[in-house]
């Protein structure tokens, strides 16, 4: 990964969500391009981590709202950039989200999506598991339920696996009334040199049910201007 200022490493953190560039589910990279979402070859685990603390989660028997690949930051995936699913979230909404695959980030290195287990600077999120799968609701991070917190403000394992980390088994409520956006990314640097992705399975469940695809409201379409012509004839 290419060495960034410390300056643009603060800038980041500072800037939060609302400076990240995002791209829709539906304008993502056309799949049937050969490379993307393909591992470069020869690219294998560097790491593999098991996150500590985490409880094992029963993901609902009913078939996903929806599955999709989250790319690492390839050619055609840019710096900073979150991959809206398409999905939207609710007050009392559960989350479930299963992610597999690998995403080879430099070199013939390659990581899960619980990433690598450490930090790494610049990043879409620098203080969480580096190459991880990471996620928010519109501008709130989303947070991992399965994870057992520490509980110590200086616990590097709550920072690494802290808010909008995801992984490869989260689970969430939403508490906030507002609705919120389903955004995805792979917590990487602005190298664009990655390969792979990962394969995420989605469940929203609202009142006891899974939802569907059909079930997400539909985006605000405005009226054309009615132009009249008053001209004579």
């Amino acid at each position: 990964m290419r060495t960034r200022s410390c300056l643009l490493s603060c800038l980041v953190c500072l800037m939060g969500l609302t400076s990240f560039t995002t791209l829709d589910a539906q304008t993502q990279p056309n799949e049937t391009k050969q490379d993307v979402g393909e591992l470069k070859e020869g690219v294998k685990l560097s790491r593999q981590i098991s996150v500590p603390n985490r409880l094992a989660v029963d993901f609902p028997d009913a078939p996903p709202t929806k599955q999709m690949k989250i790319l690492g930051n390839c050619e055609y995936v840019p710096f900073n950039t979150w991959v809206y699913t398409g999905l939207t979230v609710k007050k009392n909404d559960t989350l479930y989200i299963k992610s597999r695959g690998i995403v080879g980030y430099v070199g013939k290195s390659g990581s899960q999506p619980d990433g690598l287990g450490r930090t790494y600077s610049p990043s879409l999120m620098p203080r969480l598991s580096f190459v991880s799968l990471v996620g928010r609701a519109g501008d709130e991070l989303l947070t991992n339920e399965l994870i057992v917190r520490d509980g110590d403000p200086q616990s590097q394992h709550d920072e690494l696996f802290g808010r909008g980390f995801v992984g490869s088994e989260f689970r969430w409520t939403k508490k906030r009334s507002n609705w919120g956006k389903l955004y995805l990314a792979v917590n990487d640097s602005a190298d664009g040199d990655n390969s792979g992705a990962y394969d995420v399975s989605i469940w929203i469940v609202r009142d006891g049910k899974v939802l569907t695809e059909a079930d997400m409201p539909k985006p605000k379409v405005k009226a054309p201007v009615q132009i009249k012509d008053n001209a004579s004839h």
